[in-house]
């Protein structure tokens, strides 16, 4: 399960080059988009209690206060998408919530709660996607004061003092949830369920690197006296991720032919064991253009 939501298997091959980048850059401050994915590992890590001791309540933390707690009630399956969710209570935290409650339950089992923390990038992330994952398992109705409705836009507010999650959904929960939390009649009271998934990246990108984040940015160059163009070679562009394999069944995947330019069976590509290519020169063009990130996503499923 940890490594089903590990950057290696939710995150592009350009986004885990980032990725890679901005661990290695301590100065530099890493995008929320890949700061969730990141915080979304740590929490199914601890759930299977991979490398410590297991747990099940995530503290939210910015760097001043908290904005939310998690409390994990069980993994189940999502058979729609092929993947797991957390299905969980969440406390959204703000300056005019009611905490008192949260301190004792919190004081009571300080040793089973793992604190995340998180730049304000991807605090304004989780903010926008949280009323998404509390949308994905509603079995309550909006009420006609809802916040949403009132603020006309979801979430309420992305500023650290105010809402972000409407009301509407609190204390609504199956019968027996969380049953071996103690105190949890007192939490649910300001919880909302939420299903929290495994974010993967989408099939479609391409990789574009003038899309993905830089760690810093780019130095510009010194001034060059003006030279005569030149021409210059075309570039291979590389292909997109989503790749339709029946269409290249008993194909080479470069150039269609269907026998080897020796007479012989098409070669096998020796990581995944599923391309197939007429000649040493098309499997050279293939990986260029794009079979360098699909390869091993092949060869792992």
């Amino acid at each position: 399960m940890a490594l089903h939501a590990s950057p290696i298997a939710t995150m592009s091959g350009g986004e885990l080059r980032a990725y890679k980048k901005f661990n290695a850059d301590e100065s530099s401050t890493m995008p929320g988009r890949l700061g969730v994915k990141e915080t979304l590992q740590s929490i199914y890590a601890h759930l299977v209690g991979q490398g410590g001791e297991q747990a099940k309540i995530f503290q939210f933390c910015t760097p001043t206060s908290y904005f939310g707690i998690l409390y994990v009630d069980s993994v189940r399956m999502d058979v729609s998408n092929q993947s797991l969710l957390a299905d969980a209570a969440f406390i959204p935290c703000h300056a005019s919530a009611d905490m008192a409650p949260l301190v004792v339950l919190l004081q009571a089992r300080r040793d089973k709660i793992i604190c995340i923390k998180m730049k304000e990038d991807e605090i304004i992330f989780w903010k926008h996607i949280l009323p998404g994952f509390s949308e994905r398992c509603r079995q309550w109705q909006h009420k006609p004061t809802c916040e949403y409705k009132v603020a006309g836009c979801i979430p309420i507010s992305t500023d650290p003092d105010k809402r972000y999650m409407c009301t509407c959904g609190y204390n609504v929960f199956p019968t027996n949830y969380l049953k071996d939390l103690k105190q949890s009649k007192d939490l649910l009271k300001h919880a909302v369920r939420v299903a929290v998934p495994v974010i993967f990246a989408s099939p479609i990108n391409t990789d574009n690197p003038a899309s993905l984040p830089s760690p810093s940015p780019p130095a510009k160059p010194p001034a060059k006296p003006p030279v005569k163009p030149q021409a210059q070679a075309p570039v291979d562009k590389p292909e997109p991720r989503l790749v339709d394999l029946s269409a290249k069944e008993g194909k080479c995947w470069e150039c269609s032919a269907k026998r080897h330019e020796n007479g012989g069976v098409l070669d096998r590509c020796g990581g995944c064991k599923m391309a197939r290519y007429c000649s040493d020169g098309c499997q050279k063009k293939d990986w260029k253009k794009g079979h360098r990130q699909l390869c091993p996503q092949l060869k792992e499923d």
